[in-house]
């Protein structure tokens, strides 16, 4: 019995690590493939225009976590725990982010119109304003991420990629408008959910089939509406920099403020692929009980914070070369930028690994005062430092704010006190790496 149980749950590790690769190894080449044919696009477009398309995203952005309805971690978790209820999962999820997407894009529309906008600005929102359709596409990656297949997904994504890239190459090589490449990225997201879709029904993954069934959307929202709340607050304290930037500065500064955050930002999905990937045992290990599941958290929380420092460093101190390199002399005042800027990718690593913790112990209404204490902190800090600063002073606030809603704001109430002391001890591994060894040999 014990050997029969020991090969189970090698299969189970096996699985955990294969998918976790696909994860990390898909995202990763997507990431710096995307990356560096959008370095390409800003080298050619310059900064000022550039920093224009980036501002519309920001705008689009900061709405478009309405229709994903903070579902993600929830789903994936019922998933694992009900694999029988994955057809009206799914199709609960799809159908609703389809409802909201569609409401929010007729906002959108009215607000397009009836604002203040410039032509240029008017023409980007609405060719962009597809994109806040993307979660209802991406719904069978969940299911996918659940049964530890995210090589599909992985597909789907690089596809859709390759094809993006060539399209975006294409436009460079013809001197195309700015516009055009606004509507590369809706195509992308057009491609990549078209390929999820057909891998999904070769899964026999029926994402759409089953009826809406409300008692189980009023369900899933009674439990995400934090982190619906949370995850605007989220974009708002990832976004609003830039927003604030354009009204407060021009597009110009806009433009080499996002050309630094691009370079941060590429790793953000190391933590997201770690903590989608190991969640399967991390939810294994809270049913084992609270002995086993503190030290598995505590060793997540770890890894996070030990990367985090493997990858900012080197950034930091490589970031004049890495900007010339990439973007050009064009781009010259964003290396400061991006110096102090990458500092925020410490916190965004323990930021996410303590949500999915708190989705596992039950605790998203903290998710929710933590963020929306970021989200206030940035905008009051880029309010006051913006002015005399510029774009360093949206990097700082930046850094702050992360700090404050990942790890301060969680000593500030009693229930995610524990998190905040675990996150502690993962900031602490360079100074005290040698006792941290010692400890678990």
């Amino acid at each position: 019995m014990s050997r029969a149980k020991g090969n189970i749950a090698f299969r189970d590790g096996r699985s955990v690590f294969s998918n976790l690769g696909w994860l990390l190894a898909g995202r990763g080449v997507r990431l710096i493939f995307s990356f560096l044919v959008g370095a390409w696009v800003a080298r050619y477009l310059g900064p000022a225009a550039y920093g224009e398309l980036s501002y519309v995203l920001a705008l689009i952005g900061i709405i478009s976590i309405l229709p994903a309805l903070g579902l993600e971690s929830i789903v994936r978790k019922d998933l694992v725990q009900s694999p029988e209820a994955a057809e009206r999962l799914l199709s609960a999820t799809a159908k609703t982010r389809m409802i909201v997407a569609a409401t929010v894009y007729v906002g959108l529309l009215v607000y397009t119109y009836w604002g203040e906008r410039n032509a240029a600005e008017q023409k980007l929102l609405l060719i962009l304003g597809p994109t806040l359709f993307q979660p209802v596409l991406m719904t069978p990656d969940l299911w996918f991420q659940a049964k530890m297949l995210s090589k599909f997904t992985t597909w789907a994504q690089m596809g859709a990629l390759v094809v993006a890239a060539a399209f975006r190459i294409g436009l460079i090589l013809m001197h195309a408008p700015l516009w055009t490449f606004a509507a590369a990225i809706v195509f992308e997201m057009a491609v990549t959910g078209g390929l999820l879709a057909m891998f999904a029904r070769r899964q026999a993954v029926h994402w759409l089939r089953a009826r809406l069934d409300f008692s189980l959307v009023k369900s899933l929202l009674r439990e995400s509406w934090p982190l619906i709340a949370s995850s605007v607050a989220i974009l708002i304290y990832t976004r609003i920099d830039q927003v604030m930037l354009r009204s407060m500065a021009d597009e110009a500064t806009v433009g080499v403020y996002t050309a630094a955050v691009r370079v941060s930002e590429m790793v953000y999905f190391v933590p997201m692929v770690l903590v989608s990937g190991l969640l399967p045992l991390w939810a294994q290990a809270r049913e084992r009980g609270a002995e086993e599941f503190h030290r598995t958290t505590q060793a997540i929380y770890d890894v996070q914070a030990a990367l985090a420092y493997a990858l900012a460093i080197p950034i930091a101190l490589t970031s004049p070369w890495m900007i010339r390199l990439v973007y050009g002399d064009a781009f010259h005042g964003s290396a400061v930028v991006l110096a102090l800027h990458v500092w925020a990718v410490l916190f965004v690593f323990l930021g996410v690994t303590r949500s999915q913790h708190f989705v596992l112990e039950r605790l998203n209404q903290y998710t929710l005062w933590t963020t929306v204490a970021g989200a206030v902190c940035n905008v009051i800090l880029n309010w006051l430092w913006i002015p005399r600063h510029g774009a360093l002073g949206a990097a700082a606030a930046t850094v702050v704010s992360q700090a404050v809603a990942a790890w301060l704001s969680s000593f500030c109430l009693t229930a995610a006190r524990p998190a905040a002391w675990m996150q502690l001890k993962a900031l602490l591994i360079p100074f005290l790496w040698v006792r941290y060894v010692r400890s678990n040999q």
